[in-house]
């Protein structure tokens, strides 16, 4: 029996975390021609993909058992598949060969400062959340030039890694070897923060899907990092929000009421680590080559003033 997602177009959000991939993928999910997957990040193609096509196709539908017929796309955003390089662009071109692709950056010192903050927010218990910014950006640096002992850290190794993720243009280059530039799209955090309706416009001429939804479309950001009063209180509605994607997922504009009243009664009012100016140096002439070539690269594109 021939699989129903082979009669839609797919599309994929990918890019880094914290860069405003969740209002994107909200933004599309009201949009008629799009189907979006019932949990945003399905990570399919990072985690569960075999290589047995039928199995594959199988598993991934059930991402989509709710699409109207009438949809044109099935969307899902998983930010791990940019920095999954070649071996996921190779899984996802295996099953979806003509398959659009965005990539949503952010000047990457922001990126891993609020990288950082959502760690520390969401309890991660892997994360020690008793150092500064300043003190994990060290143990970034240690962890890239000499490798950390894992028993001296309470941070998982992982998190180290963000701070390589945020050399954009090595992963990139590597899309670009499997799918043709013309099935890319690569976008602005900063852009959408600053005319979210002409992002979207931009958007929906990529997909040409029609942009005048977008005319009368109330924008809200979603998944703003923010601290708890009562910690506990946060953990329980952390696994509540996981349990209950698939729903929430279905109705955003009860999701946004529920946190609206959550963040009334737990949201704390707290000073945000400061970036040392030695930090943000650091970073930024870590990153300083990868933004040069990401620049060589969106020759003639609108791009954020960190790019340049």
């Amino acid at each position: 029996m021939k699989n129903p997602l082979l009669n839609k177009k797919s599309f994929i959000i990918g890019g880094t975390m914290k860069a405003a991939t969740t209002s994107v993928f909200t933004y599309l999910n009201a949009h008629p021609q799009i189907c979006g997957s019932s949990v945003k990040e399905t990570t399919f193609f990072g985690k569960q993909f075999t290589g047995n096509i039928d199995t594959d196709f199988n598993t991934y539908s059930n991402y989509f058992k709710k699409c109207p017929r009438n949809a044109d796309y099935i969307m899902e955003a998983s930010t791990g598949y940019l920095h999954g390089g070649i071996k996921v662009a190779k899984r996802i071109k295996t099953m979806f060969p003509g398959v659009k692709l965005l990539f949503m950056l952010r000047n990457p010192t922001d990126r891993l400062y609020s990288y950082y903050n959502h760690m520390v927010s969401k309890l991660v218990s892997d994360f020690d959340n008793t150092i500064t910014f300043n003190e994990y950006v060290e143990k970034c640096f240690e962890h890239v030039n000499n490798g950390i002992n894992l028993g001296q850290s309470k941070t998982n190794h992982l998190h180290f890694a963000a701070l390589s993720h945020g050399r954009y243009a090595t992963y990139i280059n590597e899309y670009f070897q499997i799918f043709p530039r013309e099935q890319i799209k690569i976008m602005f955090y900063e852009k959408l923060n600053n005319n979210p309706k002409l992002f979207m416009y931009r958007l929906c001429d990529f997909l040409e899907i029609d942009k005048d939804f977008y005319n009368l479309y109330t924008f809200s950001k979603l998944n703003v990092t923010f601290s708890s009063k009562l910690k506990f209180l946060h953990t329980l509605a952390l696994t509540a929000n996981n349990k209950l994607e698939r729903y929430t997922r279905r109705y955003p504009g009860i999701k946004r009421k529920i946190v609206s009243i959550y963040k009334y009664f737990n949201e704390e009012k707290v000073k945000k680590t400061v970036i040392s100016d030695k930090t943000r140096a650091s970073l930024e002439e870590y990153y300083k080559k990868s933004n040069h070539e990401l620049a060589n690269i969106l020759l003639g594109t609108d791009v954020p003033p960190w790019v340049k």
